[in-house]
């Protein structure tokens, strides 16, 4: 696999930083890094270990459907006649 993204290293107070912008987890391994001068030689290994971000699950959204049956409507109560008080009283059939 070629990686297309720019490293970085930066020095500074003696201290060397390698940053990878954009890591993934195909990149994980064990690095080494090695210096010499006149005062001789080290190295040191670390193990970068990529992991991926968790994807985000969506819970199933839920589909609810509500029939209406048709309701019959009630035929209107039968006149009410006014009588003298103002109270209304329901006629009944004879």
């Amino acid at each position: 696999m070629v990686c297309f993204y720019v490293h970085r290293i930066q020095t500074e107070g003696g201290r060397s930083t390698l940053t990878v912008p954009a890591a993934r987890v195909s990149d994980s391994a064990w690095f080494q890094c090695s210096a010499a001068n006149v005062a001789g030689t080290a190295s040191t290994r670390a193990k970068l270990n990529v992991q991926a971000q968790p994807k985000k699950v969506e819970p199933p959204k839920k589909k609810i459907s509500i029939s209406k049956a048709p309701r019959k409507v009630p035929p209107p109560p039968p006149q009410a006649a006014q009588t003298e008080q103002g109270v209304a009283r329901t006629e009944s059939p004879p």
